[in-house]
């Protein structure tokens, strides 16, 4: 039903969607470009039109009545941050380990605000955790979104795998070309 929902929204919305629901039963999905409020809430959409769904790594703290059954239907996955807290890549490991199926949302940009630098924790986890990255794209250029078929599996040398993502986004267009930071992580 949701994934019916889901197309009906998009092509409502005037998006054509690109893409089938990968075969594995454990995988990140990483989402670009993240320029706009919107952005966000596509990319999930366009998971769950593929029959997935997505999980998504929230701080503990929002998971509390009244929101905390929304958050979990919803797909939130809580982690704790702060001091004293395990790391956030060995708790998103951990629970990756301990389920049978996980499509893994993340937006590496980590804003929709101009960033010299996309967050690292997407690639120490996948890394860690032996998943393939599938690469979720919005194009506003051509109204298409979607997600490729190819997965990239991690080879651990940070510029390479890079290189991959950068080709794959190359022409993807953001509603707002000026908060586009370069795709780069600090590490490469």
């Amino acid at each position: 039903m949701l994934e019916k929902i889901a197309r009906l929204i998009l092509k409502l919305s005037g998006w054509t969607m690109m893409g089938t629901k990968p075969p594995e039963k454990k995988y990140m999905a990483i989402g670009y470009p993240h320029t706009a409020n919107l952005d966000g809430l596509w990319v999930i959409l366009t998971i769950l039109a593929m029959g997935e769904r997505p999980k998504v790594l929230a701080k503990s703290t929002l998971f509390r009545f009244p929101i905390k059954r929304l958050l979990t239907w919803a797909g939130g996955v809580p982690v704790v941050r702060g001091e004293g807290a395990k790391d956030l890549v060995q708790q998103s490991v951990e629970y990756i380990q301990s389920v049978e199926n996980i499509a893994l949302m993340l937006s590496p940009e980590g804003s929709r605000s101009y960033t010299e630098y996309w967050k690292s924790g997407f690639y120490h986890i996948a890394k860690a955790a032996e998943i393939p990255i599938y690469f979720c794209f919005l194009n506003y250029g051509t109204n298409e979104l979607g997600i490729n078929s190819d997965p990239l599996y991690l080879t651990g040398n940070m510029k390479v795998d890079m290189d991959v993502i950068r080709g794959f986004y190359a022409d993807k267009a953001s509603k707002w070309p000026e908060r586009n930071g370069p795709i780069r992580l600090k590490g490469e």
